[in-house]
């Protein structure tokens, strides 16, 4: 049976079967824990007004098998603006599973632009709150 629930603007998508682990990094075996949700809804005017998505992000969320190839490319668009992609990531970041948040957050922190290791430790302190 398969839920929707919302959070801000983010919608999440989750599937109460027990089916197994799925392969695709978009169709994770767990969804994002309520309290990561909640901390990206406080932080989503912050994330989304500073967020550079062609700056690192996407290739670290690829590398660690978050995003798919198609979601990757689908990020890196050229047709988009800048606040187009942050918004489209972050929409999309709940439904990517259950290590989503941490390496959004990591991605993040080891990135080059002040703005991002900023906005890490926004998240991190939300989280210890």
């Amino acid at each position: 049976m398969a839920t929707r629930s919302s959070v801000g603007s983010l919608t999440v998508s989750r599937s109460s079967s027990s089916s197994g682990p799925k392969s695709s990094p978009s169709s994770p075996t767990t969804g994002m824990s309520e309290l990561h949700r909640s901390i990206l809804k406080q932080c989503l005017v912050e994330l989304k007004d500073n967020l550079h998505v062609e700056v690192d992000i996407v290739d670290y969320l690829y590398s660690k098998a978050i995003l798919s190839e198609k979601d990757r490319a689908d990020l890196k668009s050229s047709q988009l603006s800048r606040e187009a992609q942050a918004c489209r990531l972050l929409d999309r970041l709940p439904s990517l599973g259950s290590k989503a948040f941490h390496c959004f957050a990591s991605a993040l922190r080891g990135s080059k632009l002040q703005s991002h290791t900023e906005m890490a430790s926004l998240l991190y302190d939300r989280l210890a709150e």
